[in-house]
C-alpha cells in the first residue's frame, strides 16, 4: 500500500468593499468600519497596524474582530491623532498579503472630514 501525502498551501487573497477605493467622508466624531474578508491554507494569521506599529500597542481606540474567513476594525468616535494608516497583514506558509487604509480626521468645525482610502 502506498500513502502519498500532499500539502496544499494557498497564499492570503484579501478581498473588501469597493468603497474603500473611494474617498468616505465623515465627520470626527463618528464611527469607521473596515471589513476584509480572506482565504488561505492552511490557516492564516491577521495582524493589523496603525503606522507601523502593532494595533494593541498603538493607543488607538480600535476594536478588532477575526474569524476563520473575516476580519474587521471598528474605530470608533474618531480623534485626530487616531489619523494615519491602518494595515491588515494576512500571513500563513505560503506568504503574506496586506491592505492598508488611510484615515484623515480633522476637528469638528463643519468641515471636519475622515477620509478613507485602500492602497495595495
Amino acid at each position: 500500500m502506498c500513502v502519498v501525502c500532499v500539502s496544499i498551501t494557498e497564499l492570503p487573497v484579501l478581498s473588501y468593499d469597493e468603497r474603500f477605493n473611494n474617498v468616505l467622508s465623515c465627520r470626527s466624531g463618528t464611527s469607521v468600519n473596515i471589513d476584509v474578508n480572506f482565504t488561505a491554507h492552511p490557516d492564516p494569521t491577521v495582524e493589523w497596524f496603525f503606522n507601523g506599529t502593532p494595533l494593541t500597542s498603538s493607543g488607538v481606540q480600535a476594536s478588532v474582530q477575526t474569524d476563520a474567513w473575516h476580519t474587521g476594525l471598528n474605530a470608533k468616535n474618531l480623534k485626530p491623532n487616531e489619523a494615519g494608516l491602518y494595515k491588515v497583514k494576512v500571513s500563513n506558509k505560503a506568504g503574506s498579503k496586506t491592505a492598508t487604509f488611510t484615515i484623515e480626521v480633522k476637528g469638528m468645525n463643519g468641515k471636519s472630514i475622515c477620509s478613507l482610502a485602500y492602497s495595495r
